[in-house]
């Protein structure tokens, strides 16, 4: 049997639906009508895209993207207007670093060394901003980099190394051999190091920047395991298992936290599966509280979405394991993705004709079961037009209060001239979802959870069953963090945990036996 295709054709414009805060739609009290643009003004370059987009734990936006030859980094208030990362003076900005410093965000140059574009950002328990992306390196070959600011944007500078060993608040990557040796991912281990993700290997660094040389090969990790294979997506489980995930056809492969092969993973730790017999990439990954996997790509110009049970295909998801979306006359690319608390899995790229330069905004919500969510959007599709030029979204993201967050580029002309360049777009939409909200996903473990919402104090324990010597409860973040390890042998193995000091939001508790998922209930701390 075929999978599933759902075929739609939008009109190309923006929802907004300010009374009634429909799902999908923009929300009007961020930005401009839920949208902000920013050009930066200078220096005066012409090509801006936000890569990266997350919230900080005081509700503020970060970002991290391109301004034309220089990396940009901005961060912004809760309602849309931009936030002053560092002290500023002669004119609004300032050097510092090697970077230009205006009111609220940086353009990188970093002195000698060229190009710099920044792909993703990850914060530490201590609000700095750790950030990887690729520089030009001795002129035509590509190196990574990776840098650490401190929280109000200043460069920490008892991170990284130069040449010379000097410390400087930055990294170059290692050398790989290749043409291009671009930093696309990063994620922080729980004892503070450092990973970070190429097409081709992993690199993990020390907290403060210098590769671990215990990691892999000397600190490097090859990941590419079959012809071809170029990965586009890295992520860190809460047991501290490294998934990375690329094409050609849906190929993923999980190493240990030392960095051996997860040989219980897939076939011998690897897992490749050709969706459709057609041309198939995969670009994201997320970790359902069970510890299943979504691995969403594309299948020719349709979004693929396929949901794998240890590396092998689980055929209860959508239509034997996959689900399809095709827009009629466009071309999709989803570049990234992000899981509702709720088990609603959204995707955010773009839609086109191929091969044209006439982009729109591209956003699917699907169900935790794998159908298009007919309350998000026009049956569970948002297309938007924004501006005249071409439109893409690379990051996509979940705020505290359940609201989605994005950034990418828009089309901008500039004066009265026929030139077309882009701006710096980051975004906000309703989801439904909101902290406080009594909505609970569907669950069938033998977890007790009380209150929710908690303000104060969280209670939980097992329903009708005695932990063994290797169970343990886990608290994980939105995102995927773990907060909290508890291990008990207790019969009525119940707990009470103090959370009036947590940041508002939503929250998994997991039970675990023998380090495999049983259980997982949502719980939301509001304020």
């Amino acid at each position: 049997m075929k999978p599933q295709i759902f075929c739609c054709l939008l009109a190309m414009h923006l929802f907004v639906n300010i009374g009634t805060a429909q799902p999908g739609t923009l929300d009007a009290s961020f930005g401009s009508n839920g949208m902000v643009g920013h050009s930066f003004e200078y220096p005066p370059v012409y090509s801006y895209a936000g890569h990266a987009i997350l919230e900080a734990p005081d509700g503020k936006i970060l970002t991290v993207g391109k301004s034309s030859d220089a990396g940009a980094l901005a961060r912004f208030h809760a309602d849309g207007t931009i936030d002053t990362l560092s002290d500023v003076n002669y004119w609004g900005f300032h050097l510092e670093g090697g970077a230009l410093v205006f009111n609220g965000y940086h353009i990188f140059q970093l002195g000698l060394i060229e190009d710099p574009v920044f792909n993703d950002v990850a914060l530490q328990p201590d609000g700095k901003m750790v950030i990887v992306g690729k520089i030009l390196y001795e002129s035509f070959y590509s190196r990574y980099i990776l840098l650490r600011q401190n929280e109000n944007g200043s460069y920490d500078n008892t991170f990284g190394y130069d040449i010379g060993g000097e410390s400087v608040g930055y990294t170059i990557g290692p050398a790989a051999g290749l043409y291009d040796d671009l930093g696309h991912t990063v994620a922080i281990q729980p004892d503070g190091k450092i990973l970070v993700g190429n097409e081709y290997f992993i690199v993990r660094h020390h907290s403060y920047g210098q590769v671990d040389s215990t990691f892999g090969t000397n600190g490097k990790l090859n990941i590419a395991f079959q012809p071809n294979f170029s990965s586009a997506t890295m992520l860190l489980q809460p047991d501290g298992k490294i998934l990375v995930a690329g094409g050609p056809s849906f190929a993923m492969k999980r190493y240990n936290p030392d960095g051996t092969i997860d040989t219980g993973f897939g076939t011998d730790g690897a897992s490749v599966v050709d969706l459709t017999n057609e041309t198939e990439a995969l670009y994201s990954t997320e970790l359902l509280p069970n510890g299943d996997v979504l691995a969403i790509g594309r299948s020719v110009g349709r979004l693929a979405v396929a949901r794998f049970s240890n590396g092998q295909l689980d055929t209860d998801y959508g239509e034997n394991g996959v689900v399809l979306v095709g827009l009629a006359d466009k071309f999709i690319t989803a570049n990234s993705s992000v899981l509702q608390p709720d088990g609603k899995l959204v995707v955010a790229g773009y839609a086109g004709v191929e091969f044209e330069d006439d982009d729109h905004f591209f956003m699917a919500r699907l169900t935790a079961d794998g159908q298009l969510d007919d309350s998000f959007g026009d049956g569970g599709l948002v297309l938007a037009d924004p501006t005249p030029g071409s439109d893409r979204l690379y990051g996509v993201n979940i705020q505290q209060d359940g609201k989605i967050i994005v950034t990418g580029k828009g089309g901008k002309q500039y004066g009265g001239s026929s030139f077309w360049a882009s701006e710096y777009i980051v975004a906000r939409y309703h989801s439904g979802l909101g902290v406080g909200a009594t909505e609970k996903p569907a669950s069938t473990n033998a977890l007790m959870v009380s209150p929710n919402p908690t303000s104060d104090f969280l209670n939980f324990q097992l329903r009708e069953q005695v932990p063994s010597s290797k169970a343990e409860f886990r608290i994980i973040t939105a995102d995927g963090k773990v907060l909290e390890v508890m291990k008990t042998t207790h019969p009525e193995a119940a707990f009470t945990l103090p959370v009036m000091d947590w940041p508002a939001g939503m929250y998994f508790l997991q039970f675990l036996e023998d380090g495999v998922v049983k259980g997982s209930e949502k719980f939301v701390v509001v304020k």
